[in-house]
């Protein structure tokens, strides 16, 4: 991963408004990085494929499917 990269306007905007809505940031090894972080279902996992087409340049690996029980939903 290149560590001269920047966020752009775009993605800026991006990550503000995501983090408004639905993704969270995730303290990583003793607070010097974050992650951002989505939960989403089936549903929307072309929203997802889209968010990774446009930070893909900062993500080390593609989204995963997960399946988490909660409340009897799986996300």
């Amino acid at each position: 991963m290149n560590k001269n990269l920047s966020f752009s306007l775009v993605q800026h905007e991006i990550i503000i408004g995501v983090l408004l809505g639905d993704a969270h940031l995730e303290k990583q090894k003793g607070g010097i990085n974050y992650r951002l972080k989505f939960h989403q279902n089936d549903r929307h996992k072309d929203y997802i494929f889209h968010l990774y087409d446009i930070f893909h340049d900062w993500v080390k690996t593609p989204p995963k499917h997960k399946i988490v029980k909660s409340f009897e939903k799986e996300f």
